[in-house]
């Protein structure tokens, strides 16, 4: 699920789930944070805007995939629950269900 779709109040209804986002400067402690709020893993890419300096740039696929592996997730198997045209776009091109913001 997008950043932005859990900081609107939406949660998951899963046992396995993953907030993703970019939160340019955000430290561990802010994210450690935001996963006790959100009862989930947090991923967040903190780096600020300019050129890209490392591989999970929005929209943000590497932090999504790794987690995949990680964890054995079946992406066809999956929504991807997102709140602008980038997460769709994603989600078309890995093969994931998409919900747009409720």
């Amino acid at each position: 699920m997008a950043l932005e779709a859990a900081e609107r109040g939406y949660r998951p209804g899963v046992a396995l789930a993953l907030v993703f986002g970019w939160a340019p400067g955000a430290t561990n402690d802010e994210l450690a944070e935001k996963a006790r709020a959100f009862g989930v893993p947090v991923r967040c890419c903190p780096h600020e805007a300019g050129p890209p300096r490392c591989w999970c740039r929005p929209p943000l696929p590497g932090l999504l995939l790794e987690f995949a592996h990680r964890h054995g997730v079946d992406l066809a198997r999956s929504t991807l629950v997102g709140t602008k045209s980038l997460h769709a776009g994603m989600a078309r091109a890995l093969g994931i269900a998409y919900r747009g913001p409720e």
